[in-house]
């Protein structure tokens, strides 16, 4: 079985290429989160086609999201 941050790293090339996808985090509750700019973007559509609702044995939540900004301080 693989990590949770390994499973989030293969969630996450399984997904970019696709329109409305934005990023991967881990939840607090060990979930994997899927972030998106809306709830019907091609990145939902085919996360649900594949996994329906979990991805390497962990649960994944889809969650709205403008984008991330990175910021050094």
């Amino acid at each position: 079985m693989k990590s949770i941050n390994e499973a989030k790293r293969q969630l996450s090339r399984e997904l970019r290429e696709f329109d409305g996808f934005v990023g991967v985090g881990v939840g607090e509750n060990s979930e994997l989160r899927v972030y998106v700019v809306a709830e019907k973007s091609k990145a939902v559509q085919v996360f649900n086609e594949r996994w329906e609702k979990f991805f390497e044995g962990f649960p994944v939540a889809i969650e709205l999201s403008s984008g991330f900004r990175s910021s050094i301080c």
